[in-house]
């Protein structure tokens, strides 16, 4: 079958640009709809990835670590990323992936290269407030 109809059960880690507002926005929008509780999140400059052989190209990318070893960057983790949220989001990203590899990085590029100028910049490096249940879901 060339399409799933379920959505992928195995846990990942997101890390993101924890300087960027942007990103701080996208994660608090994932955290509330992973109803599957199966994403934890971590800055890109944070302590969890320094504990992973995982290479960080930049700053401007997102990485998925999904558990089972695979590591993805950019337009693969964001697909994979909204793939784990279940429903219409799982949806949404099979189409997405549908555009050839190429054209979605080129787009994710655009995206992350005017994110600041779209949300702005967290100086001070905080977290995103997130409800009490959920803040387990944020590794350092």
């Amino acid at each position: 079958m060339w399409f799933k109809t379920s959505h992928p059960k195995t846990k990942a880690i997101l890390f993101y640009d924890g300087t960027c507002a942007f990103c701080h926005a996208i994660v608090r929008f994932v955290v509330l709809r992973d109803k599957h509780d199966l994403l934890t999140f971590s800055s890109l400059q944070g302590e969890t990835i320094k504990k992973t052989n995982i290479k960080i190209p930049d700053f401007d990318t997102i990485i998925l670590q999904v558990h089972n070893g695979e590591t993805l960057y950019k337009s693969d983790a964001a697909i994979a990323l909204f793939e784990r949220l279940g429903g219409v989001w799982f949806i949404l990203a099979k189409i997405v992936k549908i555009i050839p590899k190429i054209i979605r990085d080129i787009m994710y590029a655009f995206i992350a290269k005017i994110r600041y100028k779209l949300a702005g910049k967290i100086e001070d490096k905080t977290c995103p407030l997130l409800p009490q249940n959920y803040q387990s879901k944020i590794l350092l």
